[in-house]
C-alpha cells in the first residue's frame, strides 16, 4: 500500500473523527457556561395576570409569560392537567397571552423554563401562579362596611376555598363586624354616600334662603329709599 493511499485514509478517518467530536461538543456539553447562559435568560422570564372586563359586563383573566426567548422556551400547565409549550415563534415581543374565563375556581398554573440548546434537557426554572376566584360573599351588604374591605372572607377575589357552610362564613363575617365595632367606629361606605348627598342638599337649601333673604331686605331697602324720595318730593313741591 503506497504512502500516498495510507496518507489518504488517514486523513479521512481524522475528519469524521474531528466531525463528531464537534458536533458531541456543540450538542451535549451542556457546561457550565451553557448552563449559566441559560439561567439568565430562564431570570428574565415572569409571568402574571390581570382582568379584563368584557362587553358582556362578564369577567375574564388574561395570563401572561413575558420574556421569552429563542434559546428558551416555557411548558405550563393547569393543576395537574396537560402541559402546553411555547417557544419564542408563538410569542409577540417576547409576551405570550393566554384567555381564561373561568371565575368559579382556583387554579394553579406551573411554568416550567427549559430549553433544547447545548444538550441541556433539565428543568431550568420553575414559576407557579394562582388565578384567584369570585368571592360570592363579597356581595353581602354587610362586607360594604369600610372595616370589612380587607377581611379575607369579604375579598371580592380568592386565593384560598373558604371552609364551612355558608351559615357558618357569613355568621364569621358577622361576628368579625361585632368584634371590630367594639374598637372602632363603624362606617358604611354607601350610608357616607347618602349622608353627604343630603348635607349637599341642606347646603343647597340654607343658601337659596340666604340668597333670598338678602334679596328680599335689598328691594325692601331700594322700595322704602323711593317711597322716601317720593314723600321729600311732594313737600318741596308744596
Amino acid at each position: 500500500m503506497s504512502n500516498k493511499y495510507i496518507k489518504y485514509i488517514f486523513s479521512l478517518l481524522s475528519f469524521f473523527l474531528f466531525s463528531t467530536f464537534v458536533l458531541a461538543e456543540e450538542d451535549t456539553t451542556c457546561n457550565y457556561n451553557s448552563r449559566a447562559y441559560l439561567n439568565k435568560l430562564a431570570s428574565n422570564v415572569k409571568v402574571s395576570y390581570d382582568l379584563k372586563y368584557e362587553e358582556d359586563n362578564s369577567v375574564s383573566f388574561d395570563i401572561s409569560i413575558y420574556n421569552i426567548v429563542d434559546d428558551i422556551y416555557v411548558s405550563y400547565r393547569a393543576n395537574d392537567g396537560i402541559d402546553t409549550k411555547v417557544f419564542a415563534s408563538m410569542a409577540t415581543d417576547g409576551t405570550y397571552t393566554f384567555n381564561v374565563k373561568d371565575t368559579s375556581n382556583i387554579i394553579t398554573y406551573t411554568f416550567v423554563v427549559r430549553s433544547i440548546k447545548f444538550g441541556c434537557t433539565n428543568d431550568i426554572r420553575t414559576l407557579t401562579l394562582v388565578k384567584p376566584k369570585k368571592n360570592s360573599f363579597s356581595d353581602l351588604d354587610i362586607c360594604k362596611y369600610e372595616e370589612l374591605e380587607d377581611y379575607y372572607y369579604c375579598q371580592k377575589w380568592i386565593t384560598r376555598d373558604l371552609e364551612g357552610t355558608n351559615e357558618d362564613i357569613e355568621k364569621r363575617i358577622k361576628a368579625k363586624r361585632e368584634s371590630l365595632k367594639k374598637s372602632t367606629t363603624t362606617r358604611c361606605i354607601e350610608c357616607e354616600k347618602e349622608q353627604a348627598l343630603e348635607k349637599a342638599k341642606d347646603e343647597y337649601k340654607k343658601r337659596k334662603m340666604m340668597l333670598i333673604t338678602i334679596l328680599s331686605c335689598g328691594i325692601l331697602l331700594d322700595t322704602s329709599a323711593i317711597i322716601f324720595m317720593i314723600i321729600r318730593i311732594r313737600r318741596y313741591s308744596i
